[in-house]
């Protein structure tokens, strides 16, 4: 990470810390080292032991009125937040947000007693309140951002452009512009590029509220249209008006802003503006969790079975199906409503028939998993027609999958003869799914069909499945 003044901080920084509103104050070091932020200190900062009454001492103890216990016995111990100031780069301020114990050294009192706590996230830069506090203003950077603005680099001496977008959710104004004190990216042939956030009104957001309506659906596009994952790689807010920048040390920000080539990147500013991503994070509380299922697929590196992330995807493609197409019903909901109800009248004497009738028909009127599936393949195939292959045999070889995988009914054998195939399931899932949430954002039909023609990773995978799933992706007579 980054200090105020440019440079860069060690993995441990000594400092004095303390509880807010409190005047002891603690020597201590700060680790944060990437994916931890651990805190050592060279005493407590809450006390160790906690008294209970009388009524509370087990039988049999033979103690005075009242007696000491550890404070960390509590299932759910308390969480504080830290204030400190680091020793180096000029005495820097932080604050420690839900801190929690990790481990205690008690010895003799008046002797020294050394505390460990980890903290969920830190502010640098300046104290604030911790969790409850709200922010007006929010750098943000994402790997592969470059990629897809396509700002020119400072260099050529080009006016940069600015885009800017009011949000209705969350609530603001969302800015596409340069950053002024970076250099290009090397390899991106882009200028640095960050999206800055806005608050409409003094109230602003809470960290987590930011990173929910905002810094999580903003990757989780960001992956879909480039075909790659996008963690944050860097993130400030600001509290007041014109006040300090403080950066956010998160373990979800990724410190690796490796470049994304030109030629891999799926889709550009050209293809989705910010009008589209404010379309995209308006609807996107209403789309949860499945945006996040299909950008965790985009993911090479997930140590996630394979046959695990079929699963994820085909319960994604359900939900995805309910939350676009509900009105697709065989029956609606009033009628399906009183179908029960006079089928349980007839069975009013069998109460075992009645338990059993009621629960088959929960899901009565609503379209089968064959035929949610065969609706959303209908829509993906508006821009890419070719990822399911042959529809039908795509749509059962996913039933069997799914029905195999939830109701363990893969053999041993089928696991080690079948990685391949869901590989493919897994990739075409991802873009059918995937497809559906671009089109549903706005981007073009006619523009994501032409991106994915000449998109390699795509078209990869057709020429692998063909290979790997001959019954879906080859006509009979050529499947030899």
């Amino acid at each position: 990470m980054e200090a105020t003044d440019g440079e860069t901080h060690p993995s441990e920084t000594a400092g004095r810390f303390w509880l807010p509103g409190d005047e002891r104050q603690v020597e201590g070091r700060l680790d944060w080292a990437p994916k931890r932020l651990v805190l050592d200190l060279d005493d407590w900062l809450t006390p160790p032991l906690r008294s209970i009454t009388s009524g509370e001492i087990p039988e049999g103890l033979n103690v005075g009125p009242e007696a000491f216990v550890s404070a960390d016995d509590s299932v759910e111990p308390n969480q504080v937040t830290v204030h400190g100031r680091l020793h180096e780069h000029g005495s820097v301020e932080v604050t420690l947000v839900d801190t929690m114990i990790a481990h205690r050294n008690l010895t003799i009192p008046g002797f020294r007693n050394t505390e460990r706590r980890t903290a969920t996230y830190a502010l640098v830069g300046g104290l604030v309140d911790g969790a409850d506090a709200h922010f007006l203003a929010a750098r943000l950077r994402f790997r592969h951002l470059d990629a897809w603005a396509r700002l020119l680099p400072r260099s050529l001496g080009a006016e940069q452009p600015v885009e800017c977008i009011d949000l209705e959710q969350p609530g603001g104004r969302l800015t596409l512009r340069p950053m002024s004190a970076k250099t290009p990216v090397p390899g991106s042939g882009s200028g640095a590029a960050e999206l800055l956030w806005s608050a409409n009104d003094d109230q602003g957001l809470t960290f987590r509220e930011l990173w929910t309506q905002l810094v999580n659906p903003l990757r989780t596009l960001l992956t879909l249209a480039v075909d790659a994952s996008s963690p944050p790689t860097e993130l400030h807010l600001q509290s007041t008006p014109h006040g300090d920048w403080l950066e956010v040390v998160d373990p979800d920000i990724s410190n690796d802003a490796e470049p994304l080539p030109r030629s891999t990147s799926l889709l550009r500013r050209d293809d989705l503006n910010l009008a589209q991503a404010a379309r995209w994070l308006a609807q996107f509380r209403t789309w949860s969790p499945v945006p996040s299922l299909v950008a965790a697929a985009v993911d090479k590196d997930s140590a996630r079975p394979i046959e695990l992330q079929v699963l994820d995807l085909a319960a994604a493609a359900e939900g995805l199906h309910r939350r676009l197409f509900d009105a697709q019903r065989t029956l609606s909901k009033q009628r399906a409503r009183d179908v029960r109800d006079r089928v349980l009248s007839a069975l009013a004497d069998d109460t075992e028939a009645q338990t059993a009738v009621r629960q088959s028909l929960i899901s009565l009127g609503e379209p089968t998993f064959h035929a949610r599936l065969e609706r959303l393949v209908e829509r993906s195939k508006e821009a890419i027609p070719d990822v399911t292959g042959m529809a039908p045999n795509w749509i059962r070889r996913v039933k069997q999958a799914r029905n195999g995988f939830a109701h363990l009914l893969i053999n041993e054998e089928g696991l080690k003869t079948e990685p391949l195939e869901n590989y493919v399931l897994k990739l075409s899932l991802r873009w059918v799914l995937g497809s559906v949430l671009l089109l549903e954002s706005g981007v073009s039909a006619d523009v994501l069909r032409e991106r994915v023609a000449e998109h390699q990773p795509y078209q990869f995978l057709l020429q692998q499945a063909g290979r790997w799933l001959a019954e879906v992706y080859q006509p009979a007579e050529n499947s030899g």
